[in-house]
């Protein structure tokens, strides 16, 4: 008579066995996982539902354009700083108190930021000024510049004092 078989001598899985049993392990985990994602995009939708019926608050006053100063403060020389167009010196450094500029660019675009937000009279723009630029403004028309407008300082100055393209590339080599 042969041997009964037992549920302690069961045979071994098959390969083929087994990697079907991988196969349905794989696609119950996909199963749970497109499950997941279809609640999450579910949740999403009804989030962006309630924020699109909400009201967007206007933007905060810093995006807003500021106003042109209505103020009748004048500046100083302090606010604007002072311009000596000394070759040797060094584009913007500090003497005693005083902001001394001597790039031209940079004390024409300190004197159009001040002059945004302050009243800038043109014998203040020539108390700014040292070394050659002093030389330069007694021998032009002082009376005429004090009455110029900034922009127009800011022509004139650059005109005389930015360093051609050339001299430029002499003074300060690549």
């Amino acid at each position: 008579m042969p041997p009964k078989a037992t549920s302690a001598s069961k045979a071994p899985k098959t390969e083929a066995e087994d990697s079907a049993s991988d196969r349905d392990d794989h696609e119950e985990r996909i199963t749970a996982l497109e499950t997941t994602v279809q609640s999450m995009n579910s949740k999403l939708d009804q989030i962006l539902a309630s924020l699109a019926v909400q009201r967007l608050p206007s933007p905060p006053e810093a995006f807003k354009p500021l106003p042109k100063p209505s103020s009748t403060a004048e500046a100083t020389t302090r606010d604007i700083g002072l311009f000596d167009p000394s070759n040797d010196a060094e584009a913007v450094r500090s003497e005693k108190q005083d902001i001394v500029y001597g790039d031209v660019t940079l004390f024409a675009n300190k004197l159009r930021r001040v002059a945004a937000r302050k009243i800038v009279h043109g014998y203040t723009i020539g108390d700014c000024l040292r070394g050659s630029a002093i030389a330069w403004y007694e021998g032009a028309n002082p009376e005429e510049l004090e009455q110029a407008s900034i922009e127009q300082w800011c022509t004139v100055l650059l005109k005389q004092f930015r360093l051609s393209r050339e001299v430029a590339v002499l003074v300060f080599p690549p």
